[in-house]
């Protein structure tokens, strides 16, 4: 999953929208003319889609880096 950038869709009527962009875990676009704009500057752009690559799998990173040290917590506590 790391290595496949993520594009997120946000519909303007919806409501409950998460956003991961903020995270660098996803790209976001907002219509159809924007997801063509984007998804062509990252075949043709190599520096943006490297740059795009290198945060997304940075945030990854750290999401499993937080999950691992939650989990040393919770079996310590199941140890002790």
């Amino acid at each position: 999953m790391a290595n496949v950038l993520m594009l997120q869709l946000k519909h303007p009527d919806f409501e409950r929208f998460i956003d991961f962009s903020s995270d660098n875990l996803t790209l976001t676009v907002q219509s159809a003319d924007e997801l063509q704009s984007r998804v062509e500057k990252l075949i043709t752009d190599k520096n943006f889609f490297q740059q795009q690559t290198d945060l997304m799998q940075k945030a990854i990173s750290n999401y499993l880096a937080n999950q691992t040290k939650t989990v040393d917590v919770m079996m310590a506590g199941v140890e002790s």
